[in-house]
């Protein structure tokens, strides 16, 4: 974790005058939603960190989509981004061309993921099953059926190997990315006549998956060797006390559960409670977030507070404040310096605070807006090497932020 610098405060001051640079006017051509200019697209120069943050500026936007982004995928070497809309409209774009993007499905997706080094993407549609295409052309080349029924949700393993699919019957297939095969089934994995797949996610090394399945009784937490597809271990909970959202910590030793006002913090190895975090203000089941490093744990709230807490212990770490509204998304940068938060709120733009002046108790923390221009963010998204925040801007522009290079 890097030390806050002894002129950070310097830099804060910058960031908060100075607005993170420039920005690219509206243009009103959807009735009340506008959609942004594509405006000139700049070249990203270094990664964003605290030092550099005043310098943010619009790099230019992505116009293409008919409705608000609400999923990013970015290739491992960050040229090519993928981005998903709430119509289900995928589209793939080269972030080194100005060339207009290659439509990828318009089949009702709910998930898109890149594979491997990124050659190839996949993306997982309800009523259509995972369909595969080449990156370079954006053609498709392959299909396979979904889980039978309906697929609900999906996880990707971290080295992008492994895909998880799960189903409204609670059936859960595991693929081979590689061979774009199943390597197992798991029929009805929730108790007598199965149950919705509610959530996945695989540990940092891909070894096991977790699932919430929807049981007759409440909800099951199911942990399966990713490999075999043997059941680990499982907990229920009760009807009335049903998490939403499923998270390992970064080092792969903890769960985080999010609960409607609550966060459950679970020992990976045998499910017992570590820690819990309560408010009646909290709304984890929104968006909830490791920091790459494993130091933070941060969860949205009902109101425009953003909490933060120490990962190892749960203890109170920043509660943030000073965003317009309730936060709608989370992200750490690759490296952990900086916290991104995103608000609704038109003209409220997207928060970036560094969590190195985290301190709990504090009343106020520094950070900086962009995007303000826009008409509310849904999502932000930093590219894997640091060097651009990519935006879902309401009326379905993709808004491109970074430190402008030469």
């Amino acid at each position: 974790m890097n030390r806050f610098p002894a002129r950070a405060l310097l830099f804060v001051v910058l960031i908060l005058v100075a607005a993170c640079g420039p920005s690219l006017t509206p243009v009103p051509t959807r009735g009340p939603l506008p959609t942004l200019a594509p405006g000139v697209r700049l070249r990203p120069g270094e990664p964003v960190s605290v030092e550099n943050a005043p310098r943010l500026a619009s790099i230019g936007n992505l116009i293409g989509h008919s409705a608000t982004v609400n999923q990013f995928a970015f290739a491992p070497a960050g040229r090519w981004v993928a981005t998903r809309d709430g119509l289900g409209d995928t589209l793939l774009w080269d972030l080194e061309a100005d060339s207009r993007p290659l439509t990828l499905s318009r089949e009702d997706a709910s998930y898109v993921f890149f594979t491997g080094a990124g050659e190839s993407l996949v993306t997982i549609s309800p009523e259509h099953g995972l369909r595969f295409y080449d990156t370079s052309t954006g053609q498709m080349d392959s299909s396979a059926p979904g889980n039978p029924v309906q697929t609900v949700t999906a996880a990707q393993s971290a080295d992008r190997l492994t895909l998880a699919t799960g189903g409204i019957s609670g059936d859960v297939i595991v693929w081979d990315l590689s061979s774009r095969q199943p390597t197992w089934r798991a029929p009805e994995t929730a108790s007598a006549g199965g149950g919705s797949v509610r959530a996945l996610a695989f540990s940092p090394d891909g070894a096991r998956l977790a699932g919430l399945v929807n049981a007759q009784d409440g909800i099951a937490l199911i942990i399966w060797d990713a490999a075999t597809g043997e059941p680990a271990i499982t907990k229920s909970f009760l009807s009335q006390d049903q998490p939403w959202r499923v998270l390992y910590s970064p080092d792969g030793t903890m769960l985080a559960l999010a609960f409607s006002a609550e966060v459950r913090m679970l020992d990976s190895a045998d499910l017992s409670l570590r820690y819990s975090l309560a408010s009646a203000d909290l709304a984890a089941d929104r968006s909830m977030v490791f920091s790459p490093d494993g130091r933070f744990f941060a969860a949205t709230g009902t109101s425009d507070v953003v909490y933060v807490w120490t990962a190892s212990d749960g203890k109170p770490a920043a509660g943030l404040q000073g965003q317009r509204g309730a936060a709608t998304h989370l992200s750490f940068s690759p490296d952990s310096a900086l916290l991104l938060t995103t608000s609704a709120i038109p003209a409220a733009g997207a928060s970036v605070w560094p969590t190195a002046a985290f301190t709990p108790g504090a009343t106020a923390y520094p950070h900086g807006t962009i995007a303000g221009e826009g008409n509310g963010i849904l999502v932000g998204a930093w590219s894997p090497d640091g060097r651009i925040v990519a935006l879902a801007e309401a009326s379905g522009a993709v808004m491109l932020w970074g430190v402008p290079g030469g």
